[in-house]
């Protein structure tokens, strides 16, 4: 039997769309003008313009990090520095290149929930930055759908932009998976752009079937002047642009473009759903676009029977793309399982270990309560597969009396053993108890809570008391179920 193999590392992974290729072949067909002067380039920018209802300025470059890193250089200067997320792309991802581009502009870095800009903490960040011996505050940068695989809804992008305007700042939109936002959103593209305030958006087309190429869309012109200058400089000038923009034009017409992040956000949220249902895997981010991060442990992930290849990236999140069938997102139950991929810092340790059971099978000890879990945690086992939350049974496994050595252990009696450990007992329960922070419960989303001691992250603590001990993944310190 031939095992049909699907690419979950990466949208970045996923062919050419057949469209754009169709329409490539079709540019190919004869001589054109160059560097952008050519029938296909014109009739992209006329698409944008009409796809977001308002006249604004189009260029082209090769790939997203120099999009944002020619854009962030267009509104900030050397001495300017830009806000973004603590996990943006660009801080993560780009190897420097708005530093680079900029000339010495610096990024400065606030927290938020899934993987959203916090406005509160962006607001006191600012308000910081209001001397001479500081860089003066440039621009804010967000992505559109997150990092995490998240949306801005409009009211929450207008509510930045609105900060980043009062300050004399510009509101950067990092649109890699633009497109899968408008699908998740189902709404107009202006709506979350230029209406909501912002001036320069990259909109990605590479994961939404393209060979390569991205758009630098200013909608606020008077900061573009002269970027043909820098896209030239920065050697993103293409000579044969007829072929970047022919793709393009292969997703824009008919709406193709959206069409696809529909596919590709609808697979996502079906392989969620299958994980969850069907092999109780932990989904740690809401599902909103093409992105699946997920908990698995490696004993599971070294047993998969499809490899995940692509990137390190298979270790954190599953990705889908216009190009996922049907088939590969809501197939057998293997290829679910073989999708499954996610990362430790995201699971929910807990504490108070338990008992599991499957069936009529013996129980698996994977832990204890004693007082030293709480300081020192063990290493749990992790728990059957098929095994939910609800079919956990509490238990406590034994202590071993561990104050002696060896050989006098050996030499003890029954009863100076029962002594030694009635002396134990009471010595820990005269101990004072330790105290803990208690998570906050994530609005919305039963089960989920706000780490105490990282805001911006939530961790799963379904199937566990209020009131239970778990150990945060992120920091490993321990607080307590709400």
């Amino acid at each position: 039997m031939t095992l049909e193999r699907h690419e979950f590392a990466s949208d970045n992974t996923a062919p050419i769309c057949p469209e754009a290729w169709a329409a490539l072949q079709e540019a190919n067909a004869d001589y054109a003008a160059a560097y952008g002067e050519d029938r296909w380039t014109a009739r992209v920018c006329d698409r944008i313009r009409e796809i977001f209802e308002t006249d604004c300025d189009v260029y082209f470059v090769f790939t997203g990090t120099a999009a944002n890193a020619l854009a962030l250089a267009q509104v900030c200067r050397s001495f300017r520095s830009i806000v973004c997320h603590q996990h943006a792309h660009i801080q993560t991802d780009e190897c420097g290149a708005p530093e680079f581009f900029t000339g010495g502009s610096k990024l400065l870095l606030v927290g938020g929930g899934q993987g959203k800009v916090d406005i509160g903490q962006t607001k006191a960040l600012l308000m910081r930055q209001n001397e001479l011996h500081s860089h003066k505050p440039g621009a804010i940068s967000i992505a559109q759908a997150t990092e995490f695989g998240t949306v801005y809804t409009r009211d929450e992008i207008a509510a930045i932009s609105g900060l980043a305007h009062s300050y004399g700042m510009s509101l950067h939109m990092d649109g890699a998976r633009f497109a899968n936002a408008v699908a998740s959103l189902n709404c107009s593209p202006r709506t979350i752009t230029w209406e909501a305030g912002v001036d320069v958006l990259c909109f990605g087309g590479t994961k939404n079937g393209t060979a390569a190429g991205e758009l630098v869309i200013f909608f606020n012109k008077e900061i573009s002047r002269e970027f043909d200058y820098r896209v030239k400089q920065a050697g993103q000038l293409g000579s044969k642009m007829r072929f970047l923009a022919a793709s393009w034009l292969g997703l824009l017409m008919g709406d193709l473009w959206l069409r696809n992040a529909q596919h590709a956000n609808r697979a996502a949220y079906e392989l969620a759903r299958r994980l969850r249902s069907e092999a109780n895997v932990v989904i740690v981010f809401p599902v909103e676009a093409n992105a699946v991060f997920a908990r698995m442990d490696d004993k599971l992930s070294r047993g998969l029977p499809i490899l995940l290849g692509g990137c390190r990236a298979t270790h954190d999140v599953a990705a889908t793309s216009y190009h996922v069938t049907r088939g590969a997102a809501v197939g057998s139950y293997k290829v679910a399982r073989a999708v499954a991929v996610g990362s430790y810092r995201v699971a929910s340790a807990p504490v108070h270990y338990a008992t599991r059971k499957r069936g009529d099978k013996p129980s698996t000890i994977v832990g204890t309560e004693t007082p030293s879990d709480v300081t020192n945690p063990g290493q749990s086992i992790p728990p059957p597969e098929t095994v939910s939350a609800s079919q956990q049974q509490p238990r406590v496994e034994a202590e071993r009396n561990q104050s002696g050595t060896s050989g006098a252990t050996s030499r003890m009696t029954r009863r100076e053993a029962a002594q030694s450990s009635t002396s134990v007992s009471s010595s820990r329960a005269s101990a004072p108890t330790p105290s803990f922070p208690t998570g906050k419960p994530v609005p919305g989303k039963p089960g989920y809570v706000f780490s105490p001691f990282t805001s911006e992250r939530y961790v799963d603590v379904s199937g566990f008391a209020p009131g239970t001990k778990v150990k945060d993944p992120w920091t490993d310190k321990i607080f307590i179920v709400p």
